[in-house]
């Protein structure tokens, strides 16, 4: 609360006649009373009376109800929120007086030195400070030829806010009569008896009070369809903003005192009231409505949106969001956090959004993240085309890193042009020999995530430029030219990865435009020897053995590809075989699991030529001849499957002497085969447990088991038959808790020809069959077991997992023997989009992504602003007089901006737009702008018309706010010729405002409103030393002599004829801003006087 300021009699009769003139029902009276108030009353009163008696604050405040009513109405509510926002201003320049330090005191006395009667009191007796200004302890002489003295004040009596007025529109004619106190009588002290005090003081409003007076009655404002309202409000709410800055603390949320809980509940409500209007202009934003609505709409939101988070992040921790926010403020938050253009323009307040959004809704905030995170992508997006586009040399890996994040918005844009372009980059790529591994592998990365795009239409235009690209490296066509030179194009398919996604997922894909392109790049590369080099055939064939497990598994006698996959197994013509020995051999015996009984004919053929032709055949049992083979074609076809599964006990049950005596038993030759055979099912039982695998594993355990194998298939091997069933237990669950030595036995084809002669010796034993089925699933599947191969990031350490899992794949293309775990249903190189098509479908999150694109495919709006020739339309219309009242409304609004425009850009001011505007100004034909300062004799015979008179004091209002706008923007201006353009500025200006100072005899015929105006415009510009010199037609001096003419009479009617001015604020705005015009008037005349005869001119004769 500021200190109580009591009132003169004058001074409450003029509150009072306000206060009432703003409740009568005349338009005319409250809309002058509103002009009144901005130009006069609140320059010379102090802010701080106006909340001290409130009853004019809450007119104006009732007055804000009209924006909602017709017949002109809101142009009163206009009128009443430019007071407030002016009052707002003043309030904040008090209070930033009141704290300033070099006038702090304590002291309080029954009458405040800041009071109209102050002066009086004064006159009385000496006011003591404990802070006296320089200077009061002397009394000094009164202005000009008057003999009483007066003690100087503190310096509060000079503090009228010198602001430049509000820039509404308005309607002015007010001509006031101000009576001399001289006339009034001489007004003791007693006399403020009729005025209760302690009353008065009780009704008055605090500074909180009153911004969340203002708060509460102007944001329903927000949601008028007058975009002049809205725009007018805004401005309204951000002085009162300010002021709530000053005036309330975040404390507020813990106070719970009866004020505190008031000022909550309101401000609660005032913030749920801002999260409707923002919701409300959101939604009214459509493309269905005329542009006109659109805009405006688009405008409210943005602008109400920023309001709310500034007033948010003044009064509200980002920690206490989700305790007190209301929910419609909410719901706003997440509609502004998804709004592209204010992110972009106003990234603080994005950032705030998001802070306060995060503790609000977890959900809301993931969508915006996942939102963001598209949008950053389709930013990508457009960078990698344009990259792509540009000729010179190009940074591969950067192309690489965009592309590969475009693909996550696939889904939203659909540009499929960009898949051609990146094939093509990662073709590029691996055709080069110095390529680096990094650039390889993330160019890789990139196809991986492409062929296994969980968008249909990707994958299947990635398969397809996939197959252009291998026909075109592959095809018959090019039988003619050099192998070298096309070959290497097709290097980025050739990676086992690459062959594994195509091969587990591209040919198994339900979409027959993505199954049959995968088909056709296998046949083009298993059938294209003869077209690749031997460097590209043997990488070829290098990256596909580790892939052959789940290749084989489509082979077939009657298909294309399955045959080219058959001859893989096959040694060709020449004796040159395809694959290596081992791995030739597992994919014979792989061919056996098959579904299909013909490939496991042929698998058996193929087997009985490789087990002839083995060394020591002919001592090895069995037999092979075609009643042999006819009788297995089914062998490993079993009716029960083993599962693959082990126990992990926490403890121990059996004692590790036990383990190593029953394996000696196991062991000894010297033991009866049916002791080493009970030895060898107790161990089976108690590898059961994968704790005891480490003890049996120190023993040479498989070691035994394969010399017991060997001697089974000898000549006279019958007699250790009764062992075989056991040890092949042992083996498959040493090997399925053991990934190391399943990998080291894997590649050891004696063992795999051995387990295959014990099948066919036990081929009517359906559990030995069975155990050496599971043996063959461990081994022959080894490669595709371990997930951490396919990884897109593998670890330098590849994990080895003990848990055995095979493809889903290999379970639907081959009859297993085993049950175990799956793995890779879905491609482990899927990428997860975003956003699924339900956030698509939400409007906010599909118009943020819209407008990402745009912005990214046309580099930003800054083009399509240059390509705005604003300029030189406001230049033609800047250039000319206005022609009637409608073309003065429209100036009115075009210099109100340029002035908005300019305090914009005063910490970084551009020169352009400055010379620009002195160059318009200073026009040799004529100076319209300069011009329209001073009525002509036809506009003042015109004077009889209230609106048009309105408008022209409204645009003379205007020009002078723009021209003090000017006058500081140049004070730090280095610039040549901007500087010359501003002196003669400066001395032009001067002139126009000489001309409108029009003085008579009396201060009761003053237009004060203009008058004031008039003189602060003057005092803004006389401060600029040298400002009288820059005319080629008026010398310095002559100038100078002329306005102290007119300054001296304002100063004698104002200030002499009255007393002194002592007794009311009234008229302290005149006075002052004619002292600052006389003090700098001093300064210019000695600096252009070569004599001091001008002193003469000073002074004035007493009467």
């Amino acid at each position: 609360i500021f200190p109580w300021l009591p009132l003169t009699t004058t001074d409450r009769h003029v509150l009072s006649s306000n206060e009432s003139s703003l409740r009568s029902s005349n338009h005319t009276l409250i809309w002058n009373t509103c002009e009144l108030l901005k130009d006069v009353i609140m320059q010379d009163f102090p802010a701080e009376i106006f909340l001290q008696r409130p009853k004019i604050v809450q007119s104006l405040l009732s007055l804000l109800k009209l924006a909602f009513g017709g017949d002109g109405k809101h142009r009163l509510a206009l009128q009443s929120v430019s007071c407030l926002q002016q009052l707002c201003t003043y309030l904040r320049n008090r209070l930033n007086f009141h704290r300033d330090p070099g006038f702090f005191s304590n002291k309080q006395d029954t009458v405040s030195q800041n009071s109209s009667l102050s002066y009086c009191h004064e006159a009385r007796g000496t006011h003591h400070s404990q802070n006296p200004s320089p200077g009061s302890s002397s009394p000094r002489p009164s202005v000009v030829g008057r003999t009483g003295q007066r003690p100087r004040g503190d310096g509060q009596d000079w503090d009228a806010a010198s602001s430049s007025g509000s820039s509404s529109h308005a309607h002015v004619n007010s001509r006031i009569s101000v009576h001399s106190p001289l006339d009034m009588g001489h007004i003791d002290l007693p006399e403020l008896e009729t005025e209760d005090t302690l009353e008065l003081q009780f009704q008055q409003l605090s500074l909180p009070q009153f911004c969340v007076s203002i708060l509460e009655s102007a944001v329903p404002l927000l949601r008028t369809g007058s975009r002049q309202v809205i725009i007018r409000v805004l401005e309204l709410l951000a002085e009162d903003m300010t002021l709530i800055g000053e005036a309330i603390s975040t404390d507020i949320w813990d106070d719970s005192s009866l004020f505190g809980i008031d000022m909550k509940e309101k401000l609660l409500l005032v913030l749920g009231a801002l999260g409707e209007t923002m919701c409300y202009h959101k939604s009214s934003v459509s493309l269905e409505r005329p542009e006109v609505m659109l805009v405006h709409h688009r405008m409210a939101f943005l602008s109400t949106s920023l309001f709310a988070v500034r007033l948010l992040q003044t009064l509200l921790p980002v920690e206490k969001a989700s305790e007190f926010l209301p929910e419609p403020m909410s719901t706003a938050l997440f509609l502004l956090s998804l709004d592209m253009p204010i992110s972009l323009e106003y990234p603080n307040i994005h950032e705030a959004v998001v802070a306060y959004l995060e503790q609000l809704s977890s959900e809301n905030y993931s969508i915006y993240k996942r939102t963001a995170e598209a949008a950053y992508s389709i930013e990508c997006t457009c960078n990698f085309l344009s990259d792509i586009g540009k000729e010179g040399e190009k940074n591969l890996l950067e192309l690489v890193e965009l592309a590969d994040q475009a693909l996550r918005s696939f889904s939203y844009h659909q540009h499929f042009p960009l898949i051609k372009e990146i094939i093509s980059i990662c073709s590029k790529i691996w055709k080069s020999a110095q390529a680096s591994p990094l650039l390889q592998g993330e160019s890789q990365k990139v196809l991986l995530h492409m062929l296994s795009h969980p968008l249909p239409q990707v994958k299947a235009e990635t398969y397809r430029c996939c197959l252009e690209i291998t026909k075109e490296c592959l095809g018959v066509h090019n039988v003619t030219k050099p192998v070298s030179s096309l070959c290497n194009g097709i290097h980025f398919l050739l990676h086992p990865k690459v062959l594994y996604e195509i091969s587990v997922f591209g040919i198994q894909e339900p979409k027959s435009e993505v199954n049959t392109a995968a088909k056709a790049i296998l046949l083009y590369l298993l059938q294209g020897r003869l077209m690749m080099t031997a460097l590209t055939w043997n990488k070829f064939i290098e990256s596909l053995c580790p892939v052959i497990p789940i290749l084989q598994g489509y082979a077939d006698t009657e298909d294309p590809l399955g045959n080219c996959i058959l001859l893989l197994s096959k040694a060709s013509s020449d004796t040159e075989e395809i694959l290596p020995c081992t791995t030739r051999l597992k994919s014979m015996l792989r061919l056996l699991l098959v579904k299909k009984p013909s490939v496991r004919s042929l698998a058996l053929k193929l087997l009985a030529f490789h087990l002839t032709s083995e060394e020591g055949a002919d001592t090895k049992r069995p037999l092979i001849d075609a009643r042999v083979l006819s009788r297995v074609t089914n062998l490993f076809i079993v009716k029960k499957p083993i599962e693959l599964k082990l126990d992990d006990r926490r403890e121990l049950v059996i004692k590790l002497e036990t383990v190593e005596k029953v394996y000696e038993i196991f062991t000894s030759d010297d033991v009866d085969l049916v002791l080493r055979k009970s030895a060898a099912e107790q161990l089976a039982v108690i590898m059961q447990d994968i704790k005891m695998h480490a003890v049996v594993k120190k023993l040479c355990l498989i070691d035994k088991i394969i010399e017991y194998l060997n001697e089974c298939v000898s000549q006279d091997g019958k007699v250790v038959e009764c062992l075989v069933q056991p040890c092949l237990t042992l083996l498959r669950k040493v090997l399925c808790g053991d990934p190391v030595i399943r990998v080291s036995l894997s590649q050891q084809s004696s063992l795999l020809t051995l387990l295959f002669r014990v099948s066919l010796i036990f081929h009517e034993d359906c559990t030995v069959v069975t155990e050496v089925g599971a043996l063959f699933c461990l081994l022959l599947f080894d490669e595709v077991s371990r997930m951490d191969m396919w990884s897109v990031n593998p670890s330098n350490k590849p994990s080895l997992p003990s848990v055995f899992s095979l493809p889903v794949s290999v379970f639907r293309r081959y009859h297993l023997p085993v049950h175990v775990i799956g793995h890779h249903a879905v491609s482990p190189y899927s990428i997860v989009l975003p956003l699924s098509a339900d956030c698509l479908a939400l409007k906010p999150v599909s118009d943020m992504l819209r407008i990402a694109w745009n912005l990214s495919w046309y580099h930003g709006s800054d083009n399509l602003l240059k390509q705005m020739n604003s300029e030189t339309k406001t230049q033609e219309f800047l250039q000319v007089l206005p022609a009637c009242t409608e073309d003065e409304k429209l100036l009115i609004d075009i210099v109100h901006f340029l002035n908005k425009l300019i305090k914009e850009q005063r910490k970084n001011s551009s020169l352009e737009l400055l010379n620009w505007i002195l160059e318009l100004l200073l026009r040799h034909s004529a100076n319209p702008l300069l011009d329209l300062l001073v009525l002509t004799e036809s506009q003042e015979r015109e004077e009889t018309d209230d609106i048009r008179t309105a408008v022209r004091q409204q645009l003379q209002k205007e020009l002078i706010a723009l021209f003090d706008t000017l006058l500081l923007n140049f004070m730090e201006v280095t610039d040549r010729k901007c500087s010359e353009l501003l002196y003669v500025f400066q001395t032009q200006l001067a002139l126009k405002l000489l001309q409108c100072l029009k003085v008579t005899d009396a201060p009761h015929f003053y237009g004060l409103p203009s008058l004031e105006r008039t003189l602060r415009g003057m005092a803004n510009l006389t401060a600029f030393p040298g400002w009288s010199s820059h005319s080629p037609l008026t010398k310095p001096l002559d100038v100078c002599v002329k306005y102290l003419s007119g300054l001296l009479e304002v100063i004698t009617s104002f200030y002499v004829e009255r007393g002194g001015n002592a007794m009311s604020f009234m008229g302290k705005g005149v006075t002052k801003s004619t002292i600052l015009c006389l003090l700098h008037l001093s300064h210019e005349m000695m600096a252009q006087a070569g004599s001091s005869e001008w002193m003469s001119l000073w002074f004035l004769p007493l009467g």
